[in-house]
C-alpha cells in the first residue's frame, strides 16, 4: 500500500471512536484536528523536544550568579603576571586560539598568538588553522575535559522548583540497586520527588535557561523530528491499554504561511531499529504514560549530528483539546556519552560562544550522577535528564520493505 492509499484510508477513519480520545473535551470555538489516524493508529510528531527547564529564579537556583564562562575560568588559572594581558582578549577567534594555545595542561596554562599574528595569515592558512582548531581528534580543553580543571563552576543545589519525572521510584533520592542516593526536586505542580540531575549541571549556564538557546529550532528547518504512533495492544487488554512506538522522521517538516508546522503532516520513519523504540503505556483521564524504554533519536543542527540515545526513558503526555500533546520525557544518560553529543560536538568556539566551561561541565555530569550504579564500587556513571515535549498530530507512513538495505536512510 502507497502513501496516498494510506492517507486516503487515514481521513477516511478520522472520526472512528477510540480510547485515545478518553479525557479530551474540546471547546465548541476551537478549530480541533484528531490525532491523525492510520487503521488503528494514531500519529503524532514532535514539535518540541528540548531539555526541560523551568521559568524559576535565578537567583534561588544559583544564589552565586551563573557558572564562569570557558573564557573566565581559562583566565583564572594562568599565571597572575599573564592575566592582564588575557583579559583584553575578548574577539571570538581570539579567545579561541588562546585557549587552544594549551594543548598539555600539565606543563601549565599559557596565552596563544598574538591578534596581530592572526592578521598576518593568508587565507588558505587562516582556512587550515579553522579546521585545525574543530579537530574532533586534537588534544583540547573541550575534547579532553578531564585532563584540565574548571574554576568557578556552579551548579544547582536546592530541593525546590525543577522539572522531570520520577525515574527511580523513591520519594527521596536515596540510594537503590541501580541509583546513587541524591537530592530531588518538586515539579512546578506540586509533584514530589522529581530526578532531572542535568538541570542541577546545566541550569546555572544561561543558554540552557528559560528563555536561553534554542536547541530543538532545528525540528522547524526540517533537520530532524520524532514520530509517535499509538495503537491498541494486537494482544489485547484492558480499556485504557496501548502500544507506543517511536521513529526518527526520514522526511523534513514544512511549515505553513503562518511559519508554523501545520498539523496532518504525511512523515515517513527511517527504517532503522536503532532509530526505532516500541513500548506499551495507559491512558487514563486524557494522559498517556509509557513504560521504560531505551531510546534513539536522530538529532541534527548546524554543527551537531548526532544519534541521541537514553535508557529507561519514560513519557507522560496530557491530551489537549486540539488534538495535541503536551508533557515531559524522563530517561537516563550515560555521562561520557551525554558529553559526546551535547558539549564535545559544539567545539571550542562554541563552547566558548555559549558560555559553557568544557572542563567544569564534564566534572559536574559526573559528580552528579545518579543512574547505572556500580554494583562493586557505588559509584554511578549515568545521570537523570528531563526534555519538554510538545506534539501534533500527522500520519506516520512505514515504509516500504526493500531487499536492499544499502538505500536506507542511516
Amino acid at each position: 500500500m502507497n502513501k496516498f492509499s494510506l492517507l486516503a484510508g487515514a481521513i477516511i477513519a478520522a472520526s472512528v471512536a477510540w480510547p485515545l480520545n478518553e479525557g479530551r473535551v474540546a471547546l465548541a470555538s476551537e478549530p480541533v484536528m484528531p490525532p491523525a489516524v492510520v487503521g488503528q493508529m494514531r500519529g503524532y510528531v514532535f514539535t518540541r523536544f528540548m531539555f526541560a527547564r523551568p521559568a524559576t529564579n535565578l537567583a534561588t537556583d544559583c544564589p552565586q550568579g551563573l557558572s564562569l564562562s570557558l573564557r573566565d575560568s581559562f583566565i583564572a588559572q594562568l599565571p597572575p603576571e599573564d592575566r592582564p594581558k588575557a583579559e583584553q582578549i575578548k574577539g571570538f577567534g581570539q579567545v579561541g586560539s588562546m585557549v587552544l594555545a594549551t594543548d598539555n595542561p600539565a606543563n601549565g596554562l599559557k596565552l596563544g598568538e598574538p591578534e596581530e599574528a592572526l592578521k598576518l595569515l593568508s587565507d588558505v592558512e587562516h582556512e587550515a588553522k579553522i579546521r585545525s582548531r574543530r579537530d574532533p581528534h586534537r588534544h583540547t580543553i573541550c575534547n579532553n575535559p578531564a585532563d584540565y580543571k574548571g574554576v568557578g563552576y556552579r551548579t544547582i543545589d536546592h530541593t525546590g522548583t525543577g522539572s522531570g519525572l520520577n525515574l527511580d521510584g523513591t520519594a527521596d533520592g536515596s540510594a537503590t540497586a541501580t541509583t546513587c542516593a541524591h537530592k530531588k526536586f518538586t515539579g512546578a505542580d506540586g509533584t514530589p520527588g522529581v530526578d532531572n540531575q542535568f538541570w542541577r549541571v546545566a541550569g546555572c549556564i544561561a543558554v540552557y535557561r528559560n528563555g536561553g538557546l534554542d536547541w530543538d529550532s532545528s525540528i522547524r528547518t526540517g533537520d530532524w523530528a520524532v514520530l509517535m504512533e499509538v495503537s491498541m495492544p494486537k494482544s489485547g487488554g484492558p480499556d485504557g491499554d496501548v502500544d507506543v512506538d517511536f521513529y526518527s522522521s526520514k522526511d523534513s517538516l514544512t511549515l505553513d504561511a503562518g511559519g508554523k508546522i501545520p498539523p496532518g503532516l504525511s512523515l515517513e520513519y527511517i527504517d532503522d531499529p536503532q532509530l526505532i523504540a516500541k513500548t506499551h503505556g495507559r491512558i487514563d483521564h486524557g494522559v498517556l504514560t509509557t513504560e521504560p524504554v531505551d531510546f534513539t533519536y536522530k538529532y541534527d543542527n548546524q554543527i551537531v549530528h548526532e544519534r541521541w540515545s537514553f535508557e529507561g526513558a519514560r513519557f507522560r503526555l496530557q491530551m489537549l483539546p486540539d488534538g495535541g500533546l503536551k508533557g515531559q520525557m524522563g530517561a537516563y544518560a550515560d555521562a561520557d556519552t551525554f558529553y559526546g553529543y551535547t558539549v564535545k560536538p559544539q567545539t571550542i568556539d562554541g563552547a566558548n560562544a555559549n558560555n559553557i566551561d568544557c572542563p567544569g561541565f564534564y566534572a559536574a555530569l559526573h559528580t552528579l550522577a545518579d543512574g547505572h550504579r556500580d554494583p562493586k564500587t557505588g559509584a554511578c556513571s549515568a545521570l537523570s535528564v528531563a526534555f519538554d515535549l510538545q506534539a501534533i498530530p500527522a500520519f506516520v507512513i512505514h515504509p516500504q520493505k526493500t531487499a536492499d538495505a544499502g538505500t536506507r536512510d542511516r
